[in-house]
């Protein structure tokens, strides 16, 4: 039941950032009825199965957390070397539905993490079109990250700054 919340959670977040990446970023995103999230996913299934020839190759760019794993996700508001500087995304979980948002950039709700990549970290690059109805992915590295992307990240928290195993950098079309 935890993966069922956390894969909808992600794609919560995939809409999050997609609305964030407008050109006028909105405070706060309005909230987003979990059931739809959930047909999605079940269609999603449904499209990798790994007997389908066309979907074998898609199914490897999907991540996923090793047990233990935390998941991260933010936008992208400094560059360092092999390292980010994130504005976490947050979900609060209500009963009928969650509410996904980005606290508006220098407020004091934002929460901003520092995220630093080992050398075995696995990068991912998706390109999310038609409001997430389709996904291009495939593998990537640290050097194609850029300010203002959304990542969706594994890994545990190291003191303060999070040390990432899995990285989907998130580019909106």
């Amino acid at each position: 039941m935890k993966s069922k919340h956390s894969l909808a959670a992600g794609l919560l977040l995939l809409m999050a950032v997609a609305a964030g990446c407008s050109s006028k970023e909105p405070e706060n995103i309005p909230a987003v009825n979990t059931e739809k999230v959930q047909d999605t996913k079940k269609a999603d299934e449904e499209e990798v199965e790994p007997e389908r020839k066309e979907d074998t190759e898609k199914e490897a760019d999907f991540v996923i957390p090793e047990q233990g794993e935390e998941h991260l996700s933010g936008k992208v508001r400094n560059l360092g070397n092999n390292s980010v500087t994130i504005s976490k995304i947050f979900v609060e979980e209500n009963e009928n539905s969650d509410i996904v948002y980005l606290p508006e950039e220098g407020s004091q709700e934002e929460e901003l993490v520092t995220v630093n990549f080992r050398d075995d970290t696995e990068f991912h690059f998706w390109v999310i079109k038609n409001g997430g109805g389709d996904i291009d992915m495939r593998e990537s590295s640290f050097s194609e990250i850029q300010e203002g992307f959304g990542l969706e990240m594994y890994g545990n928290y190291d003191g303060d700054s999070f040390i990432a195993s899995k990285v989907i950098i998130e580019v909106y079309e």
